[in-house]
């Protein structure tokens, strides 16, 4: 091989190298503003956040939630159902360009970023009246506990109760359904969204207060701050104008009780 044709294979495989980084290092931003369109990871299955209603509309709090990230952006939106348990290598493979919804968690942290959180829960437990499970000390087996597959919940239960026997579901209404079946003794998530699956059955009760703090932050490809803090300030938006205070109202029926922490030079409204 000619010392030219090893200079020109070289130059050749520096031009590709260059370009794969280039696309790999370009934010998500810009990325979402050249295509016109917000791919929104949103659960279909976790009432009031993402749900579908009655009338079969995609609805909750992380649906209008993301119309408003979109809207501030100027791009349109699609939604993307996701899962706890697909929503990470959705996120991380591309296919969606942002999680509307998950907890921050030092393990979930090395592989994904997170906004500040933007809503504020609590894991508990749902459990029939008359149980004998008042905290999740009282859940170790042969007692079952139903969680989804994926989320934070089970870890934190097991933290509090080692002796605890997860039972994994892979979407929320699957394990309340085993509730009600009885085919396990609780269902662990988050305080809200139990609450709206056990409304129409008098025979459960969501035990309080609950036993770890649920944030909800948005989730964002790793090393990206610059889609991380785009979305940030829309965060920040939907504070001081309001947004996040009226969604609470409108999915959960009661003020809001938590703040979303703003940057210190960000203009209060």
């Amino acid at each position: 091989m000619s010392r030219k044709l090893v200079v020109l294979i070289a130059v050749a495989s520096f031009i590709v190298a260059w370009a794969s980084l280039s696309t790999a290092q370009e934010s998500a931003y810009d990325i979402v503003k050249k295509r016109g369109t917000l791919v929104a990871g949103v659960k279909n299955d976790y009432p009031p956040f993402g749900f579908v209603d009655a009338e079969g509309k995609w609805v909750g709090i992380e649906a209008d939630m993301s119309k408003y990230i979109a809207d501030k952006l100027g791009v349109a939106l699609k939604m993307e159902p996701v899962t706890s348990r697909t929503r990470i290598p959705l996120l991380v493979n591309g296919n969606i360009d942002l999680i509307m919804n998950i907890n921050p968690t030092r393990e979930r942290a090395k592989v994904v970023d997170f906004t500040r959180p933007w809503f504020q829960d609590g894991s508990t437990l749902l459990v029939y009246r008359g149980s004998g499970i008042q905290s999740v000390k009282d859940v170790a087996a042969p007692r079952k506990t139903g969680a989804a597959q994926g989320s934070a919940n089970a870890a934190q239960v097991l933290a509090l109760q080692p002796k605890a026997d997860i039972v994994y579901f892979q979407e929320y209404p699957q394990g309340f359904l085993a509730l009600k079946q009885k085919r396990i003794d609780s269902l662990t998530a988050g305080t809200i969204t139990l609450l709206q699956l056990a409304k129409n059955s008098p025979e459960l009760e969501v035990l309080s207060p609950p036993f770890n703090p649920d944030p909800s932050a948005i989730g964002v490809r790793y090393n990206d701050s610059k889609w991380r803090l785009a979305i940030e300030e829309i965060i920040m938006d939907a504070w001081a104008d309001g947004t996040i205070a009226k969604l609470h109202e409108k999915f959960v029926g009661s003020p809001v009780t938590f703040k979303v922490e703003l940057w210190p030079d960000y203009p209060q409204k």
